[in-house]
């Protein structure tokens, strides 16, 4: 029995919701050394929590007019689940939500480019049984994307779809996998009825491990790639 899911009539404060809404209400905030598994164990859902993972990803941006753009971002996330709706672990259903995403890149056009979570959207969705006996997973993402050099934000109305086929543990350390973009439109976040402004080819995804508290703290506080290795280099954290 799920218990920590939200009523389905609820309206989660006015938003969007790309999936199923949970309630974060006593649930434990997992850090790296504080709270997270020491060990990853494979093939055992654990119970339900609030996870901060670092995470990369390299994107390619096409801007008509301008050209294709390989980006490469690092960053964390922190995303609540569920606990499973069974304890077997080929069976279970594993609801997901996005609670923050964080990502710093840059390219010598663009200059610097950060990546958050659209406020207005809950990005969400689920781990459940593959059509090949494997656990698969479907996280719909909204995102935006703040790039200096053109002093404008992007954000996508359709989902950044993150899927993996063959889900080896929970959380997903170490496991990546592309993304469903299929030329998935960009508009100006300023003009969001206005004619888009270019597209996400292809986005390619690795998460990695826990993230310690005092990382997160330091992403959250920074809003560009210059500022968290400023802030690194002064706190002592290692890149």
């Amino acid at each position: 029995m799920i218990d920590d899911i939200l009523d389905t009539d609820m309206k989660p404060l006015g938003k969007e919701a790309w999936g199923r809404v949970l309630s974060p209400v006593n649930k434990a905030d997992l850090f790296k050394d504080s709270g997270a598994p020491a060990r990853h164990v494979r093939g055992i859902h654990p119970p339900a929590g609030i996870d901060h993972m670092r995470l990369k990803t390299t994107d390619v941006f096409r801007i008509p007019g301008m050209g294709e753009f390989d980006v490469d971002f690092s960053g964390f996330f922190k995303v609540i689940r569920s606990d499973p709706s069974t304890e077997d672990w080929k069976t279970a259903t594993v609801y997901v939500n996005f609670l923050e995403l964080k990502l710093f890149g840059e390219h010598d056009q663009l200059g610097e480019i950060s990546v958050d979570l659209n406020p207005n959207v809950v990005s969400a969705g689920n781990t459940f049984p593959g059509r090949r006996e494997t656990v698969a997973c479907r996280i719909n993402v909204a995102a935006r994307f703040h790039v200096e050099r053109l002093g404008k934000t992007f954000f996508n109305k359709t989902p950044i779809q993150l899927m993996n086929e063959d889900v080896q543990g929970i959380p997903t350390i170490g496991e990546g996998g592309q993304a469903h973009v299929a030329s998935l439109p960009l508009y100006d976040w300023e003009r969001p009825n206005g004619e888009l402004f270019g597209y996400v080819e292809e986005l390619n995804y690795q998460v990695l491990d826990y993230a310690r508290e005092l990382e997160v703290e330091t992403m959250r506080e920074a809003t560009k790639m210059s500022e968290f290795k400023a802030l690194s280099a002064e706190r002592g954290l290692r890149m």
